[in-house]
């Protein structure tokens, strides 16, 4: 069954990103901002800018929406009914074809030759297809005249899209009869309302980071909220950053034919993100070597898959998974089910398969040949008396010419025309017109003549039955065997070139089929044909044919698929995600995992992204060269993904609301300590202490938070120190922090209570184990200090100045990416986490 490449359930990105555009300069909050600024952005051309961010972060949502809508399309194909089918394949295929032929023309030499080529398919798709589009006479310029000829095409390209969208259009209401079709409409009609309410959300926290960037007050220490949608959805959703991480690696696939990359860092700092960015879109673009880059690569789009490490590892499931992910991500849809669906390709004729058609001209001609027999026979049993009828006799004579004309004309010029998929009958040209002239007029004049000799009172009948039998079987045994030779050809050469793109999705689905099915094929035929009477005779045949798959071996597994990533990357660039490595369950595993999946690599214009935590990295460092050799040879580069930085954290919540300043941006991004995830619960947690104004005040929400970060940590070690109730240290630390009261806490009262923690902890001698009650009151001491901190250095009376120190160039300890980085090593390393809370201290002379 065709797919059609357009129809009323299509899902067209570019005419969805149009309607959000639409809808977000439309809204009130974003015209009120526009108005007030005195130097206003472009909010179309940002918004332009991160197309392709936009796109990667609904690409899992488009899929799914698109694969309802190509289920729709195949209901519409059958309620289309045979004829339709019939059209719709031939519509498709011209699609397809032309849409390969353009491309392939428009970056040909400006030959004469070249357009005549061009002309001529299109001559030829126009016949098969019976769309014909105007002409227009070619200038004498090569140049001028392929431009001319090229737009032809196009003109052709979207009549024959047309013409398809309007078949599938005219089975609708046939199409909705059925319950299936009515549940899946409405189930893509909500799908895509999602899809546009989220698409409509991206843009619109696209222009909010416009506007924030625009607003002058940037660094003063009050915020009125305006806008809240960006902080209506899940932190997990992604919202993409260009970071000089991203630049790096676009960098590193440009400047290569292939490789393989690791990419650390981590958790939470965006390792996945960047991986699904570069697999579902064209990559980074606005580098200085975009032109450059554009002409070497020509045409070649990136298609890419995301697939997650299993936790419990077999190599040769995850070759077969990663296979069949990319045999669908080259199909298109469900992949699964079309490889159910349809069928292997075999020729056809008038809509029957070719060999169903010679056995029906078999039979064909041996019922000619047995009527023939019979009427033969009828005559030899009454063994009339010739009488001569001069008229009736002339008549026959007539008759029989034409019979033998017609059945020698067809045999000598009519000829089957083998194409992809299709046999159809063609007659050769002839200038001669008498044919048509004699034949019809000895039949007319054969048909007076009998009438007017009273013939068919006679056995004349009988001789002309007959003879018509013979003529009948004749053509019919001709036909069978050019059927049967074209039937003995491995290929069927097709008149028009078939495209590329439908090239490697046959192979898609073979080589997915291959993958989820054994196969075994059998077919059984027999036929009998008998006249009446004593006279018969039996035309019958019986093939039988089983095939089954044995499974592939491991080697021969991963080497097809190296042959299919090489048939894909002759027109893709192939990008194929790694992920959750680090979920592994031991270094061995990872390191088994990476010996086992290397043997892929290097497929020229594929490229292999492989996700490492920094934790499994620095373990594997630790254990020395068995994780150095095995890393050296897997990887050609590692790519560290380092946390986010003062400027990417302002990017982020820029896009969640609107009204930011400076200093607020600064309050969330050491919060989080510099992870996209926490940052954006950082974010909303702010939002919840607005005034009934919608007013935030710094000093404010800056204490409220760490108050009520410090009572959940307190209750927390509480809560850990209770598994144990009888330890020692344990009851001591209890009563510790039994005196603390965050939800009074100032700055002086968390020095107090660091102060008291730290010397509390008693000494551990060095090499032996450290006591959970020393790490977890050393855990709360750090945070204590890092949160006075905090509130210290966010003074709404000093901040402005501060923030200003802080961004400048070459600040050392003064950045704000000091206390974010002490906020991220509280649980890894309460030492480290105090040693860099104190740096930052001592930079601004905040223990003078």
């Amino acid at each position: 069954m065709p797919r059609p490449t357009k129809g009323p359930f299509s899902l067209d990105f570019n005419d969805l990103f149009v309607e959000a555009i639409a809808a977000v300069r439309a809204r009130r909050e974003i015209r009120e901002e526009l108005e007030t600024l005195q130097d206003p952005p472009d909010l179309l051309a940002v918004i332009l800018a991160n197309r392709e961010m936009l796109l990667s972060s609904l690409r899992e949502q488009f899929d799914r929406t698109e694969m309802v809508g190509n289920r729709l399309h195949e209901l519409l194909v059958e309620a289309a009914g045979p004829v339709g089918l019939e059209v719709l394949t031939g519509l498709v295929e011209g699609v397809m074809t032309m849409r390969s032929v353009v491309d392939e023309f428009s970056l040909a030499e400006p030959l004469p030759e070249s357009t005549h080529e061009l002309r001529q398919i299109r001559l030829r798709l126009e016949r098969r297809t019976n769309v014909v589009v105007p002409r227009r006479d070619l200038p004498d310029d090569s140049a001028a005249a392929l431009e001319a000829e090229l737009d032809v095409c196009e003109a052709l390209l979207a009549e024959l899209v047309r013409r398809e969208v309007d078949l599938l259009a005219a089975a609708r209401p046939r199409a909705r009869e059925a319950l299936e079709f009515r549940a899946l409409e409405t189930d893509w009609e909500v799908r895509r309302s999602d899809t546009v309410q989220a698409l409509e959300s991206a843009v619109f926290s696209c222009a909010l980071t416009a506007l924030n960037t625009a607003v002058t007050e940037e660094t003063a220490p009050r915020m009125r909220v305006k806008s809240f949608d960006g902080l209506r959805q899940s932190v997990t959703t992604e919202r993409i950053v260009l970071t000089d991480a991203y630049e790096r690696l676009e960098h590193m696939i440009r400047e290569r034919s292939d490789g393989s990359f690791g990419i650390a860092g981590p958790r939470g700092v965006g390792k996945s993100t960047l991986v699904r960015f570069f697999a579902t879109t064209r990559g980074v673009h606005g580098l200085p070597d975009d032109e450059e880059h554009e002409r070497s690569a020509g045409k070649r789009p990136r298609l890419g898959v995301v697939v997650s490490a299993p936790v419990a590892y077999q190599p040769r499931d995850f070759v077969l998974h990663l296979y069949a992910e990319l045999c669908k991500r080259v199909i298109g849809g469900d992949g699964d089910t079309t490889a159910r669906s349809e069928s292997e390709p075999e020729p056809r004729f008038a809509g029957a398969p070719l060999r169903w058609v010679h056995a029906w001209l078999m039979v064909l001609g041996g019922g000619a040949l047995a009527v023939t027999a019979g009427l033969l026979a009828l005559l030899g049993l009454h063994r009339p008396l010739w009488v001569m009828h001069p008229f009736a006799d002339a008549g026959t004579v007539l008759l029989g010419t034409a019979m033998i004309a017609t059945t020698a004309l067809f045999v000598r010029n009519v000829k089957l025309v083998p194409a992809r998929g299709a046999i159809r009958l063609q007659a050769r040209r002839k200038d001669k017109v008498w044919p048509a002239v004699v034949v019809p007029a000895l039949v007319v004049d054969g048909l007076i003549m009998i009438t007017a000799g009273n013939g068919w009172q006679s056995h004349t009948w009988q001789l002309l039955g007959a003879v018509a039998g013979v003529l009948v079987s004749i053509p019919a045994f001709v036909l069978a065997h050019r059927v049967r030779n074209l039937l003995s050809r491995v290929e069927f050469p097709d008149e028009l070139p078939l495209s590329a793109e439908r090239q490697l999705r046959e192979l898609a689905v073979e080589r997915l089929r291959g993958i989820r099915y054994q196969q075994s094929f059998a077919h059984e035929r027999s036929m009998a044909v008998k006249a009446g009477g004593a006279i018969g005779f039996d035309v019958g045949g019986k093939r039988g044919e089983t095939r089954q798959e044995i499974a592939k071996t491991y080697p021969e597994l991963v080497g097809d698929l190296r042959a299919f990533l090489a048939a894909v990357a002759q027109q893709h660039t192939v990008v194929i995600g790694v992920d959750e490595l680090d979920k592994l369950r031991s270094y061995q595993d990872v390191e088994n995992f990476l010996n086992d999946i290397k043997s892929v690599f290097g497929v020229t214009g594929c490229f292999f992204l492989v996700s490492v935590s920094e934790d499994a990295a620095a373990g594997f460092e630790r254990r020395g060269a068995p994780f150095r050799d095995v890393f050296d040879s897997a990887f050609d580069d590692v790519l560290s993904v380092r946390l986010l930085d003062m400027g990417c954290s302002r990017r982020i919540v820029y896009g969640l609301l609107l009204g930011w300043t400076k200093p607020f941006v600064g309050l969330c991004y050491v919060l989080s300590g510099g992870l996209a995830r926490d940052l954006r619960r950082s974010a909303r947690e702010l939002v919840s202490h607005r005034t009934d104004g919608d007013e935030i005040e710094l000093g404010a929400v800056a204490l409220a938070m760490c108050r009520r970060e410090a009572e959940a940590r307190a209750d927390a070690i509480r809560h850990e120190l209770m598994r144990d109730p009888f330890d020692a240290l344990n009851i001591d630390l209890l009563a510790k922090v039994a005196d603390l009261t965050p939800a009074d806490a100032t700055v002086p009262s968390l020095l107090k209570w660091h102060d008291e923690l730290s010397s509390w902890a008693p000494a551990v001698a060095p090499g032996e184990p450290i006591p959970s009650a020393v790490r977890l009151g050393s855990e709360l001491a750090a945070f204590l200090l890092f949160a006075a901190t905090v509130l210290e250095f966010f003074d709404p009376a000093e901040v402005a100045e501060r923030i200003r120190e802080a961004e400048k160039p070459g600040g050392g300890a003064k950045c704000l990416s000091t206390l974010a980085t002490a906020r991220r090593s509280l649980a890894l390393s309460p030492g480290i986490s105090m040693a860099h809370t104190r740096l930052f201290r001592t930079a601004w002379t905040m223990d003078s």
